[in-house]
């Protein structure tokens, strides 16, 4: 009993468990460099087969689709008719031609072809279809030709319009495809070089019933990136199509690599390192003169091989140190402790009721249970009376718990049709899973239960992400996140998901039950809004937000902005598809000279910034840089739709300010380039005042913004006094800016109002407000306006429409019209004058007798006031020649019956000389300062 059987279970399974383990280890470590080693030329083979079949099954589906066409009874009755009468030039063939038409664009939208054409019996086109692709990135068009002795005329229209255009030139695409189907007749399918690219050509005669050939349809094909892309399965294989020791249809990522894959093609290298990455390289033929080339990565392999071996000696290790001694304990606890507690009861028992043999000797423990087991029948046999009538007490127990298990069984099955389920044991090993969980990841039930969870573990989501996890539900909480889980060929997918710990009676976790729901497509929805978020959709460079975002993570960064100029001339002449087409151009330049040195970036409108790391690039060494590439844009042409294009760039360079200025200083340096016409300006002291003028013009537009927002721009009134009558009768609505609970004069401002298009409305609000408070008061009011409110309809139908909306008013109001050196339409003035008194209003000349003012033009106003200029009343107790000018406009107005109105009347002296002169109104601060409201 010293070594027995339950010791012996013991020893024999932790030496299994430390065997078993190393020897996996190692055997599948070894197995995996082996595959690494031996077996990438199969799985090249395996892409290679995937790809042909489904090569052949696109041209198979090109054909069908085109021989079910070729049957059609309606094509073969036009072809027919083609056929035999087509050499009778006064017969219309034009509806047959569109019928034609119609069917090769319902073909075209079957067949994922760039181009079709359709000729008749003699070769000569009939009709054709254009994709996006072959049609200059513009609208997919459909097109057909009519023979007219010995000329031909094309009509085309894009697939979204209703109507055919005229076009007598043949389309390159068109010409070229019809020579070559009709010089190779006899073959089926091909490879066609056309414009520095190749495609596929399947073409397909059509006969009549007779057997008689009516005609031929071809489909064409572009053999690019994207079309072998959508035949490749294995995302981790580059693809690259050969033809005639030229390579085409490159990926993006190896465009820049494009003369060393050459060069190793040539040389029959197996393996090319690019970027860092060793590639493997395999050449399979596809067609005749048609070879695809396969470029694989074992980068991210090797990387896990590494991983695996150092976590395979970490295991060990762990299993040797904790694992062990841990489980030696379990078992000596849980089971040889029990076992030895159980023999003892079982002698005790025996002993008492007299059936213990002490000569009977036993060799090991189930000796003891198979004698222990007959000498307890018979006390069981006395026991099944009882048990029966327990029996039936558990029948009716069963059924109702045959209820609830039917019940659990609908939700099980309504959980199993909507989401992904599974269960695993404590160590996380799979017990269960859903044909949901198969369908979603491509493994067999068989193949995952039994396999740990982690099969479905993608290493883009983060190990933190697990550790959650596990501490969670091993606490007995429950688990939600959302985690990125792989499928069985390596796809990621994303899941939210839901893990709940399972207890048993005596509230101990015996399982782990996941319920996750597949929101891969909200997931890749979210990408594709944050990747447009930082990239501008045009050059698909990144934009202005990627800039702000990148300036913060390099220190001292240098920043250059450059702008197209005078390219609103180039969209307003040329279209804006034709501008867009040079922003793209411009900034394919600017990458391809700057991509190795510095970042791109497409800024708003036609603005691109260019950004150097402080550490690498010197001040001089940019600039040289920056005007050889300058000078180079100046002197290429660009040609767009066969138009030659040149365009000048403007420099603001910002190369020793903080990071949180180089944005704006570089702008303040590109706006004093383009203030100054110089080619490049670097942001110093020299423009530091301008910038502050920058800041302080910033500052005002908010405050305005702020003020208008907070209905903080009010009217103050400040009274016109009349000097015959001795009475306030009229006053002059001025602009105020509330800010701290005092009032700012529009001086300020006004100027920044105009340059921000805020001052239509300030002017609104003026009048709005005015009017508002005059309309139940009985004094006149005026209220100024320049020349950019009259000039506008849209202040000229404001102020109609008030006028109607307070008809009691019209008599009230009297318009300030503020000199005439402003105004670019004179004409435009009197217009308004006249829809002003015609409606009942008054118009006063402001601030006659300086500047451009002069009695021609008092004359043709017709004003009823005369404001006379406060720079002459202010010194008119002082200055004789003053004194003169002002006498003068009195005389003048008078012989008009025009009153007249001093302004800056600022004391006694000047009120009485103004009453000597024989003016008839005062206004300034000796009779009282402007106020927000009037003195009553």
């Amino acid at each position: 009993m010293f070594f027995g059987i339950r010791k012996k279970i013991l020893l024999s399974g932790v030496l299994t468990i430390i065997v078993t383990i190393s020897l996996m280890s190692v055997i599948f470590i070894y197995n995996l460099i082996e595959f690494h080693k031996n077996n990438s030329k199969l799985e090249i083979n395996l892409v290679h087969s995937n790809l042909t079949h489904n090569f052949e099954a696109y041209t198979n589906k090109v054909h069908s689709t085109a021989d079910i066409l070729s049957k059609d009874e309606k094509l073969l009755a036009n072809l027919t008719l083609i056929k035999n009468y087509s050499h009778i030039y006064n017969i219309n063939f034009q509806d047959i031609y569109q019928n034609i038409t119609s069917d090769l664009l319902i073909l075209s939208q079957v067949i994922n072809s760039d181009f079709m054409v359709i000729l008749d019996s003699s070769g000569v086109l009939v009709s054709f279809y254009k994709s996006q692709k072959m049609n200059q990135k513009t609208q997919p068009c459909v097109g057909y030709s009519l023979q007219n002795n010995d000329s031909t005329i094309i009509y085309t229209k894009d697939i979204s319009s209703n109507t055919f255009n005229l076009k007598t030139d043949k389309t390159n695409e068109v010409d070229f495809f019809t020579k070559y189907i009709n010089s190779n007749q006899h073959q089926d399918i091909a490879i066609v070089h056309y414009n520095s690219e190749i495609f596929l050509n399947i073409q397909h005669t059509i006969y009549d019933a007779n057997n008689t050939k009516l005609g031929t349809i071809a489909m064409v094909k572009l053999i690019d990136q994207e079309f072998l892309q959508s035949l490749n399965t294995n995302d981790s294989i580059h693809l690259l199509a050969k033809s005639k020791n030229l390579l085409y249809a490159l990926s993006d990522e190896l465009q820049n690599s494009t003369a060393l894959i050459q060069a190793s093609l040539l040389q029959d290298l197996e393996k090319l390192v690019i970027n860092n990455k060793e590639l493997f390289i395999v050449t399979h033929n596809l067609l005749k003169d048609f070879d695809i080339t396969y470029m694989m990565s074992f980068e991210q392999l090797d990387q896990e091989i590494d991983s695996l071996k150092k976590s395979t000696i970490f295991s060990m290790l762990i299993i040797f140190l904790i694992i062990i001694p841990l489980g030696y304990l379990f078992v000596k606890k849980y089971i040889n402790n029990p076992i030895e507690k159980l023999l003892d009861d079982i002698k005790n028992f025996k002993h008492k009721n007299h059936f213990f043999n002490n000569n009977e000797k036993l060799n090991d423990e189930f000796g003891t249970f198979q004698k222990v087991f007959y000498d307890m029948t018979n006390t069981l046999l006395n026991k099944e009376t009882e048990l029966y009538l327990k029996s039936q007490e558990q029948k009716l127990a069963n059924k109702e718990l045959e209820n609830i298990v039917s019940q659990l069984k609908a939700y099980q099955i309504a959980l199993d049709e909507t989401s992904i389920v599974s269960k695993s044991d404590l160590e996380g090993k799979i017990t269960y899973v859903n044909t949901q969980l198969c369908v979603k990841t491509g493994y067999t039930k068989e193949e995952l239960i039994g396999k740990p969870h982690s099969i479905f573990k993608h290493p883009d989501t983060p190990k933190e992400e697990f550790v959650k996890l596990w501490r969670s539900v091993t606490k007995g909480e429950i688990y939600k996140g959302i985690i990125k889980n792989k499928t069985k060929d390596g796809k990621g997918y994303y899941v939210k998901t839901t893990i709940v710990p399972i207890f048993d009676n005596n509230n101990s976790i015996k399982e782990y039950i996941a319920v996750r729901n597949d929101i891969t497509d909200i997931m890749k929805a979210k990408q594709e809004l944050e990747d447009s978020y930082y990239t501008d959709i045009l050059t698909k460079l990144p934009n202005r937000n990627k800039l702000i975002i990148d300036i913060e993570k390099i220190q001292d960064a240098k920043l250059i902005l450059l702008n197209i100029d005078s390219f609103k001339e180039i969209n307003d002449f040329y279209g804006h598809s034709t501008g867009d087409e040079i922003l793209i151009l411009i900034g394919q330049k600017i990458k391809t000279y700057f991509d190795t040195i510095a970042k791109i970036y497409k800024m708003p409108s036609d603005e691109y910034a260019l950004m150097f790391d402080n550490s690498v690039h010197l001040d001089n060494d940019i600039k040289k840089e920056l005007s050889k590439f300058i000078e180079e844009i100046s002197d290429t042409y660009f040609s767009i739709n066969n138009i030659d294009i040149t365009v000048n760039l403007t420099a603001g360079l910002a190369l020793s300010s903080l990071n949180n200025e180089v944005l704006k200083d570089a702008d303040i340096a590109l706006k004093t380039a383009k203030k100054l016409g110089i080619v490049m300006v670097e942001f110093d002291e020299s423009i530091q005042t301008e910038a502050n003028q920058y800041k302080n013009n910033i500052l005002w537009a908010h405050k305005l913004k702020a003020a208008i927002k907070d209905d903080r721009i009010v009217p103050y009134y400040q009274p016109i006094y009349n000097n015959q009558t001795q009475k306030i009768e009229k006053y002059e609505v001025l602009m105020r800016l509330i800010e701290d609970n005092r009032p700012i004069s529009p001086w300020f401002f006004l100027d920044i109002a105009k340059k921000t298009k805020l001052y239509k409305k300030l002017t609104k609000i003026m009048i709005e407000k005015s009017f508002e408070y005059f309309s139940d008061k009985d004094y006149e009011f005026s209220i100024n306006l320049t020349a950019e409110d009259i000039e506008s309809s849209e202040i000229k139908e404001f102020i109609i429409n008030k006028l109607k909306q307070y008809p009691n008013i019209v008599d009230k109001i009297v318009f300030e019209i503020v000199e005439s050196e402003g105004f670019k339409d004179f004409d435009n003035v009197i217009e308004f004058i006249k829809e002003a008194k015609i409606n009942g209003c008054k118009i006063a000349i402001d601030d006659f007798g300086t500047g451009y003012s002069n009695f021609e033009y008092l004359l043709k106003l017709k004003a009823d006031y005369v404001k006379i200029d406060g720079s002459l009343i202010k010194h008119i107790n002082q200055d004789k020649n003053a004194f003169e000018v002002v006498k003068i406009i009195v005389q003048f107005a008078k012989s008009q019956n025009m009153r007249t109105i001093a302004e800056f009347v600022s004391n006694k002296e000047i009120q009485d000389m103004i009453y000597e002169l024989g003016v008839d109104y005062s206004q300034g601060y000796f009779i009282a300062e402007p106020n927000p409201e009037i003195i009553s």
